[in-house]
């Protein structure tokens, strides 16, 4: 296996950084089992609650808590679920106790948790900013996006854009997209950042390439590299891609991503 294009001696891992435990906490899918050892996105340490094997193969995975992390009654932990259910709105999750018919409500929170993850700065009710949040955590606001992209291209999510005002894709990425493919690797990375889910031939027109050969070695290159990828005939940016690139069965985020702030 090719190991993919990194930049890891010009990013070194910054000093602090709650890392996996975070990670797999935040995209736990509200405390229900999200994720598996064939996944590998569990982080060694974690002492969570076990759950059952997870499909036909017996895979284990684990049950997150956010309690196993915070005490409930610390500014850490109303921070935490603060990130956590920006993060389950953008995901297009309904709020406790709902069902039913996607509203126009429910869609407006979902532009307003998208509007507080990705533009730098952005205050909630309670004026709290994500950056401001993920930097009271120890965190880091762009590993934290760039995982959510991962999700967003799990789940096949389309037909948004980020706001305007969003942060623009990291410089790890917009660096590692120039190593793979030049500008056009570069350009076709930051739009697929401000546009999740691109079908792939409006995606082609959005980029016009001087010809096709450009654009599908472009393509075939960030895919193998685990820039983007290509599901049912949409191109997602998922910065690291533990699914297709086949790490084993463990795939840190936290290490492989240094060089986001």
């Amino acid at each position: 296996m090719n190991e993919p294009v990194t930049l890891d001696n010009l990013f070194p891992a910054p000093a602090q950084d709650t890392g996996e435990e975070l990670i797999s906490l935040l995209f736990s899918g509200e405390n229900e089992v999200l994720f598996s050892d064939e996944e590998g996105v569990l982080p060694d340490s974690f002492t969570g609650n076990k759950a059952p094997a997870l499909g036909k193969n017996g895979r284990i995975g684990i049950q997150l808590l956010p309690e196993n992390a915070f005490d409930p009654d610390s500014t850490e932990y109303f921070v935490f679920m603060s990130i956590f259910s920006a993060i389950n709105y953008a995901l297009g999750k309904r709020p406790p106790g709902k069902s039913g018919k996607k509203s126009s409500k429910h869609q407006k929170l979902q532009e307003l948790a998208l509007e507080w993850l990705f533009v730098p700065n952005e205050q909630d009710s309670n004026g709290l900013s994500f950056d401001l949040g993920c930097a009271s955590l120890d965190a880091r606001p762009n590993l934290i996006r760039t995982r959510l992209h991962f999700e967003f291209y799990k789940r096949m999510m389309s037909g948004f854009r980020l706001p305007f005002l969003s942060c623009r894709l990291p410089d790890r990425f917009r660096l590692e997209g120039q190593e793979v493919a030049g500008d056009l690797g570069e350009d076709m990375l930051s739009e697929l950042w401000m546009q999740p889910g691109y079908r792939a031939d409006l995606f082609r027109e959005i980029i016009a390439p001087s010809n096709d050969g450009q654009f599908n070695a472009a393509l075939d290159g960030l895919d193998a590299n685990g820039n983007l990828a290509i599901k049912n005939g949409l191109v997602y940016f998922t910065g690291r891609n533990p699914i297709t690139m086949r790490f084993g069965s463990r795939f840190n985020w936290t290490h492989l991503m240094t060089g986001l702030d």
